[in-house]
């Protein structure tokens, strides 16, 4: 039998035994509602952009053409209302729902839907999609449920492990098969970790990298992480599991501390990840890692040392302070910022004056000067801060912040 789709059916009934459930298949579902009248209301919201494809012949323009041609749509008895509303849509695991809307106005269906929030509205049915095609042999109509044929799991791990896949690719190929099924991917995860070859590898990884973060067997994940980083050499997945640890890193012993703190940093991406791994942590070597690298020749390590050194209230000794002052004079402001915020909270009075000097050209970057300032609680700055506040327009973002700052000094007094 050719594929030859007569119509589309909108059925209420349960699915038949000519229905299959299979994770590689989507059902097309529709939704009638009734308008009843107008609702006040102050929410608002995005509404989600309607598609006019979803695939398999279902366009918008097909479904407005059968509805008005008087084609019996339904499976039940219908008569369609002033602004009655079919939503039509199809799931994707990793995406939001596809889906479009036609309204009844004026006895005719056109393209749109009752406003979500100023509309009060009942649902008359619902319901899944059965298509109905011509058997050319016999010459008889016959009904299927309309699906999507998704790819299946080892046909997507045949993609990510063979094509030449960008970063993005690699992430919503993942996702798709750890929503769909988690086991598999956990298993197959593991097998490909031990392979041989650098790319299996790291879609092994990535595969757990995704199961921890969806919470699937974490604290098991987690420990396995630490087991594969102590024998693993490719930059690449060494990285990736270095940023992964920071979430729970608390949970790494001083032995880890101390094997991690060993890892060879000549790569740039190894020395940002290891500063990942080490966040918030006092322990003397994630310091001692912060203050060596807030020397590294390339600007965005300095930056992500001097914030994660900066951010350490637990610590507060001379070397910490030494390395902070020595950037408050840096010509990145960002860097410079942080810099000055990390001895604020330290309660380093130093950076009064430079703080005062700063303040003459604050731009909608300062924000953290200001966060600086309230660490201090220091009413010297009140003054400055208001005559600020006069010179900077009303509608810039940090007009707002100077007079949280203002206010919140003036409560200390």
């Amino acid at each position: 039998m050719c594929k030859n789709t007569q119509h589309f059916i909108f059925c209420s009934c349960s699915m038949d035994s000519d229905s299959k459930e299979n994770d590689e298949f989507l059902y097309y579902s529709w939704h009638l509602s009734q308008y009843l009248g107008p609702k006040s209301s102050l929410r608002r919201g995005k509404i989600m952009k309607d598609e006019n494809d979803l695939g398999n012949e279902l366009t918008l323009d097909h479904i407005l053409n059968q509805l008005n041609s008087g084609i019996i749509s339904f499976d039940f008895k219908y008569s369609p209302k002033e602004r009655d509303s079919l939503r039509i849509s199809i799931p994707h695991p990793t995406k939001r729902i596809q889906c479009f809307s036609v309204i009844f106005i004026n006895n005719k269906w056109k393209a749109g839907s009752n406003n979500l929030f100023t509309s009060i509205t009942k649902t008359l049915n619902r319901g899944k999609v059965k298509e109905r095609l011509i058997d050319n042999q016999k010459n008889i109509p016959v009904d299927h449920w309309l699906i999507l044929k998704q790819e299946s799991i080892e046909t997507i791990y045949d993609r990510l492990l063979n094509l030449k896949l960008s970063n993005d690719e690699q992430r919503e190929l993942i996702t798709e098969i750890v929503v769909r099924n988690p086991d598999l991917v956990y298993n197959k995860s593991h097998e490909l970790e031990a392979s041989f070859y650098n790319n299996d590898r790291l879609i092994g990884i990535l595969g757990l990298i995704h199961l921890y973060y969806s919470g699937y067997k974490r604290t098991k994940i987690f420990s396995q992480f630490l087991d594969i980083l102590y024998i693993e050499k490719n930059n690449n997945i060494v990285s990736l599991l270095l940023s992964t640890l920071q979430d729970d890193n608390e949970k790494m012993t001083e032995r880890d501390i101390d094997f991690i703190y060993e890892l060879d940093r000549s790569d740039d991406e190894i020395k940002l990840s290891l500063m990942d791994a080490f966040m918030d942590l006092d322990y003397e070597k994630a310091i001692r890692t912060f203050i060596e690298l807030c020397s590294d020749e390339n600007l965005s390590i300095q930056q992500s040392a001097i914030f994660n050194l900066g951010a350490i209230h637990t610590v507060n000794n001379q070397d910490i302070r030494d390395v902070l002052w020595s950037k408050c004079s840096n010509k990145n402001q960002e860097l410079r910022y942080n810099a000055i915020l990390g001895l604020a909270s330290r309660q380093d009075k130093r950076v009064v004056d430079i703080l005062l000097k700063e303040l003459e050209n604050i731009d909608n970057k300062g924000l953290t000067l200001l966060e600086a300032i309230e660490e201090l609680e220091d009413s010297r700055f009140i003054p400055i801060l208001k005559r600020k506040s006069l010179e900077i327009e009303e509608k810039s973002s940090i007009f707002k912040w100077i007079n949280h700052t203002i206010n919140h000094l003036e409560e200390l007094r």
